[in-house]
């Protein structure tokens, strides 16, 4: 007996309906892509915001940034030129103490010349008038031109020791002065040989001569060994821009200790006349007493006094 085959029951979601579902299912999500590709992403407001002004800061600080690199060049200019100028000025200073020194050197050469120059014009000028016919007598070299004498007589203890020999001195020179106008004798202190008379001049006269000798005699008052107080008094009391006036100095120590200030004191006392000259021409006379330091500076600064104010020194042993 032949028996029937029995069939499969039929399946009715198979594999064939589950790959149609699943195929419109990617065709929408694809379509959906496909939409959604077409336009550019919305981004959200805030967040764009924060962009924009994030943006703003990076500008603002690439601009802050390029502004202080410029304002750093500039500065590093400014530096370099002030360095250049700086060393330019150092290399002008130098070369300004280097001119300096070169300057001083000079005028120290120059005023040694000038020294020896006006030291070998005197001596010229002695041996002219000493053979000139017109000239009149001189002492030692000392041009006699004046018609007032004054004697500024140190009058100190070593001088007393040769003090017939400082009296001899001031007879030869009033000897060789056969006729002046006026006379007057101090000691280097300011003080009048003759107190009574003061400031007036005592006649030039054989009894006048013979009475300044007598007084010398026995004169004798305080000294300080430096001719400034004589002089001072000299020439406040008599100098005249109308009369020619010799001052001698007849002394042998200087007690200072230094000349240059006594130098000073004695130009701003004979300081120059109207016509350019001195007011008064002064001599000196040196005594060697003894042999020290103060006699030599006696007749180191007599010399300089008798060259800047026209006159003549001699030492006189």
């Amino acid at each position: 007996m032949s028996r029937r085959r029995s069939r499969a029951p039929i399946e009715i979601f198979g594999f064939s309906f589950l790959d149609v579902i699943c195929c419109g299912f990617g065709a929408i999500l694809l379509l959906l892509v496909i939409s959604r590709t077409g336009g550019a992403p919305e981004e959200p407001t805030e967040t764009a915001g924060a962009v924009r002004e994030l943006k703003q800061a990076y500008f603002a600080l690439n601009s802050e940034r390029d502004t202080k690199l410029q304002q750093q060049e500039a500065l590093a200019k400014a530096l370099d030129a002030s360095v250049r100028q700086v060393t330019e000025k150092q290399a002008e200073l130098t070369a300004i103490q280097r001119s300096t020194d070169t300057a001083r050197d000079t005028l120290s050469m120059l005023n040694t010349a000038s020294d020896k120059i006006a030291a070998a014009r005197m001596t010229l000028d002695t041996r002219l008038k000493r053979i000139s016919p017109t000239t009149r007598e001189e002492v030692g070299g000392i041009p006699v031109d004046s018609d007032y004498v004054i004697f500024v007589i140190d009058t100190s203890g070593s001088m007393q020791q040769i003090w017939s020999r400082v009296r001899a001195e001031v007879a030869s020179i009033l000897n060789i002065h056969p006729k002046v106008k006026g006379i007057q004798v101090m000691n280097d202190m300011g003080q009048y040989m003759f107190a009574e008379r003061g400031k007036r001049w005592l006649p030039d006269g054989e009894a006048s001569r013979r009475m300044i000798q007598s007084q010398l005699g026995s004169w004798s008052p305080y000294s300080n060994s430096s001719p400034v107080e004589g002089l001072r008094r000299a020439i406040n009391d008599f100098y005249d821009p109308s009369r020619t006036i010799s001052i001698y100095v007849l002394g042998d120590e200087f007690s200072g200790p230094y000349t240059e200030p006594v130098l000073e004191s004695i130009r701003r006392i004979n300081s120059k006349d109207a016509k350019g000259g001195k007011k008064v021409r002064i001599h000196g006379i040196g005594f060697r007493t003894i042999d020290g330091p103060t006699v030599r500076n006696f007749a180191k600064l007599m010399r300089q006094v008798a060259l800047e104010n026209e006159g003549t020194f001699l030492a006189i042993n």
